[in-house]
C-alpha cells in the first residue's frame, strides 16, 4: 500500500530513515521532484509518483541550495490542498528563483509556455516524460541562467545526455527548466513602471540549429516601439504578470506564436537591464520620472 506520508530532505542518512520507519513515510530527497507547469494545471512527481498520493508532506530539511525550491513546493501544496509543514516554507519571498515565478504566474492565470523543472541529476528518470509531453524541439534553460547562458535547443534524446549534470554553466547546481518550444512570429520586452507599460522593443531572433543557444544576429540591435503600437490586450498581460510577482519595476519578455497568434509570457525580470544612450532608448528617461512621481506621492 502506499505510504501517505512524505518526508523530503536534502539528503538521505541513517537518521532519516529511521525516522521515515517510524511513520511509516516515504523519504525522498529534492533531487527526485519534477514539476509540470501547464497554464494553471499543476503537476508534482516525486520518484515518478505522484504528489497526491501523500496526504502529509513534512519538508524537514532544506539546505540553501533547495530553499527556493522549497518554497516553490509549498506554494504548490497550497494550490493542491496537500497538508505540509512548515507552514513558513509558503512565505520564502523574492529570490531571483525562475521557477517560483512560472509557478506564480501560472497560478494567477497569466499565460507562460508549457514549463517542467528538474535537478540535473535527475534528467534520465524524466527525459520520456519530457519528451513525451512536449516533443522536439525542447528548450532547456539552467534555472540561474542570464543572458543566453545555460540555455539549449534540445533536437533529440541524445542531446539530454550532453546537458551538465552537477554544475551549470554559472558555477551553481545545475537545475533545469524544460519549455516547449515556441515558433516566434515576434518577440518584445515590455518596461512595466507601477501600473502601466512606458517602453517596448523588440528582441534580437535566436538561432534554434544548434545545441547551445545563441543570437542569430550579433551584429542585429533591438527596436524601440510606440507604446502605442502594442494592443491595449497585450500590455495588459505584461502589467499583470508584474503585479503577480509584486514587482514595480520590471521588465517583461513576451512572444506571439507564429501562426496561432497566441500570447505567452517568457519571462519576468526584476531589476531589468537599461540601455543608458538617451539618443536610443527612452527607458532612462521614464524610469527617472517615475521614481520622482512616486517619490512626490510618499
Amino acid at each position: 500500500m502506499m505510504k501517505k506520508i512524505l518526508i523530503l530532505v536534502d539528503k538521505i542518512g541513517p537518521k532519516v530513515k529511521f525516522l521515515g520507519n517510524e511513520a511509516n513515510a516515504q523519504v525522498a530527497c529534492f533531487t527526485d521532484l519534477m514539476f509540470n507547469v501547464d497554464g494553471q494545471n499543476i503537476k508534482i512527481l516525486v520518484k515518478g509518483i505522484d504528489v497526491t498520493e501523500y496526504k502529509l508532506v513534512y519538508i524537514r530539511r532544506a539546505d540553501h541550495s533547495h530553499f527556493s525550491l522549497a518554497g516553490s513546493l509549498a506554494r504548490c501544496l497550497d494550490k493542491l490542498g496537500i497538508t505540509y509543514f512548515d507552514r513558513s516554507f509558503s512565505e520564502i519571498g523574492a529570490s531571483g528563483d525562475k521557477l517560483t515565478s512560472y509557478l506564480k504566474l501560472s497560478i494567477a492565470g497569466i499565460p507562460v509556455p508549457q514549463t517542467i523543472f528538474c535537478m540535473g541529476e535527475s534528467i534520465k528518470r524524466y527525459e520520456d516524460y519530457i519528451i513525451n509531453k512536449m516533443g522536439f524541439p525542447i528548450i532547456a534553460k539552467e534555472l540561474v541562467g542570464q543572458h543566453m547562458t545555460g540555455i539549449y535547443s534540445i533536437s533529440n534524446k541524445k542531446q539530454f545526455d550532453q546537458l551538465p549534470k552537477k554544475i551549470g554553466e554559472k558555477q551553481r547546481t545545475a537545475k533545469y527548466l524544460f519549455q516547449k518550444y515556441i515558433p516566434l512570429e515576434s518577440e518584445y520586452r515590455f518596461l512595466v513602471l507601477g501600473d502601466a507599460v512606458k517602453v517596448v522593443h523588440t528582441k534580437v531572433p535566436r538561432d534554434y540549429s544548434s545545441l547551445k543557444l545563441n543570437y542569430s544576429n550579433l551584429n542585429q540591435n533591438e527596436e524601440y516601439l510606440d507604446v502605442s503600437s502594442i494592443s491595449r490586450e497585450i500590455q495588459k498581460i505584461a502589467v499583470s504578470a508584474v503585479k503577480s510577482l509584486n514587482i514595480q519595476i520590471g521588465g517583461v519578455d513576451i512572444a506571439i506564436e507564429k501562426g496561432t497568434g497566441k500570447v505567452f509570457v517568457l519571462e519576468v525580470n526584476r531589476g531589468p537591464g537599461f540601455n543608458y544612450d538617451k539618443t536610443v532608448s527612452p527607458e532612462i528617461d521614464e524610469v527617472s520620472k517615475f521614481l520622482n512621481k512616486e517619490n512626490v506621492n510618499d
